[in-house]
C-alpha cells in the first residue's frame, strides 16, 4: 500500500504477485475496491460463503484504519461480485440453415450472457425438468430472472421426435416467464441441429410473441459471453463470437467453424 515500494516487497507478500509490481507517478485521488472481497469492505454484506472474504476484508480494513492508502477511500457506483486474473479468449463459430430468427433486424446482439442447464443424458426431458434445470442456472450465478436478457445454451442429444421437442419447447418457456413478461428475445443455443425445430414450435404452436432467435452447431460453457452477428444471405447463416474467461491450467478452447 502506500509508503511502500516495489523494492520493499518481501516474503509472502512478493510470492502472491502474479504481474510486475505496479508503478505510477500519477497523484491518486481516491481508491476504490471492487470484487467480491469489496462487499465486505464496504459494509454490503455480512454473509459467510467460507472462503477467506471476511478475512481479507479484516486485514484490509486494519491497514485502512492505520493510514496505508495513498488517497480517501471511496465507495463503488457498482460493485461486482467477483474479480478474476485470467485471460478473455474469442472464438468464432457459425451456425446455419437449421436455425430460427423471428426478427432479424435484432441482429447483431451482443454480450449475452450463457446459462447451461444441466439436463438428464436421455431422450425425453419433462418440461418440469427443464423448468429445475434453468431456475438451478439463475441460482448459481446469483441472476433474477427475467432482469436481463440471456442465452439458454442446450446440450441436449435425444431423437428429434415432435414429442420430445414440444417437451423442450414447453419446458423453455415455463422456465423463463420473466423474460417472456419483459419482453426480451428468447435467445436459445442449441449444440446440436434443432435451432429451427424448436424455435418454429415456440413461435407458430406456443404463441410466443416475442422475438425468437434459436441457433444451433454452437459449443457453449457456463462463464461464457456471446455476440450473434447479423444473418449472412443466401447462406441464411449467423456467425456467433464466444466469450471465455481462460484460467491458466485449461487448455485447448478450439475456434470452430460449425455448420447448421
Amino acid at each position: 500500500m502506500a509508503g511502500r515500494g516495489a523494492d520493499e516487497l518481501a516474503g509472502l507478500a512478493e510470492a502472491l504477485l502474479v504481474t510486475p509490481p505496479l508503478t505510477s507517478t500519477v497523484k491518486v485521488d481516491a481508491v476504490v475496491f471492487s470484487g467480491g472481497v469489496s462487499e465486505y469492505i464496504y459494509g454490503r454484506t455480512k454473509e459467510d460463503y467460507g472462503d477467506l472474504a471476511h478475512a481479507l476484508a479484516n486485514a484490509v480494513q486494519t491497514r485502512i484504519k492505520a493510514g496505508a492508502l495513498p488517497a480517501p477511500m471511496q465507495d463503488s457506483v457498482e460493485g461486482i461480485r467477483a474479480t478474476v486474473i485470467g485471460a478473455s479468449q474469442f472464438t468464432v463459430q457459425v451456425s446455419g440453415n437449421t436455425i430460427s430468427v423471428s426478427d432479424p433486424s435484432l441482429l447483431p446482439i451482443h454480450n449475452l450472457q450463457v446459462l447451461y442447464p444441466q439436463l438428464p443424458n436421455r431422450e425425453q426431458v419433462e418440461p418440469k425438468e427443464m423448468v429445475d434445470a434453468i431456475a438451478k442456472c439463475f441460482q448459481r450465478f446469483d441472476l433474477e430472472e427475467g432482469e436481463n436478457p440471456i442465452a439458454l445454451a442446450i446440450a441436449w442429444n435425444g431423437t428429434p421426435h415432435y414429442p420430445h421437442l414440444r417437451a423442450l419447447a414447453d419446458g423453455i418457456l415455463l422456465g423463463l416467464p420473466g423474460t417472456i413478461k419483459a419482453g426480451y428475445p428468447l435467445v436459445i443455443v442449441f449444440e446440436n441441429d434443432f435451432g429451427k425445430l424448436v424455435g418454429e414450435i415456440i413461435r407458430t404452436e406456443l404463441g410466443v410473441t416475442n422475438p425468437v432467435i434459436s441457433i444451433d452447431s454452437i459449443h457453449l460453457r457456463e462463464f461464457d459471453y456471446i455476440d450473434i452477428g447479423e444473418v449472412v444471405y443466401p447462406a441464411n447463416a449467423v456467425p456467433v463470437v464466444v466469450k471465455s474467461l481462460v484460467f491458466p491450467e485449461v487448455h485447448g478452447p478450439i475456434a470452430e467453424m460449425a455448420k447448421g
